[in-house]
């Protein structure tokens, strides 16, 4: 069980360097959950993809259901405001990753980013995707 940023569910359900990184992840643990903040952000980078045309509108049609069996609705959780904001202010992150960090320190599981301020920051829980899928079982 992890927290999954969204740029490593987009990677998984979208064209991305890091698919193959993303799917190892994927492999080595199937469970993912995220704050509900990760819908949002996924849409728009999907949108980007459309814009660019780097992918059709029916791409990202599939693509959002694979990221909803990814991280489906019971495993995406509304963070509480006050927690988030103390979070970021603890770690120094950003309130959206604050959202990230809250829910993995919640759930005591890793927040996987690719995020390099984060790891810096929250070296305890956040770990990048290439380290946790290279992590022996």
């Amino acid at each position: 069980m992890i927290v999954a940023d969204t740029n490593l569910i987009v990677a998984f359900t979208l064209p991305h360097p890091m698919s193959a990184t993303a799917e190892q992840v994927r492999r080595k643990d199937g469970i993912w959950y995220a704050p509900s903040i990760w819908l949002s952000e996924w849409r728009n980078v999907a949108l980007r993809y459309v814009r660019k045309r780097l992918v059709g509108l029916s791409d990202v049609e599939e693509a959002l259901s694979l990221a909803k069996e990814a991280v489906p609705r019971e495993r995406t959780l509304q963070v509480d405001d006050l927690l988030a904001l103390r979070v970021a202010a603890r770690t120094g992150c950003s309130s959206y990753d604050g959202e990230f960090v809250a829910l993995a320190e919640l759930l005591d599981v890793q927040f996987v980013t690719w995020d390099h301020d984060v790891l810096r920051r929250v070296p305890i829980r956040a770990i990048s995707p290439d380290a946790f899928a290279s992590v022996p079982d």
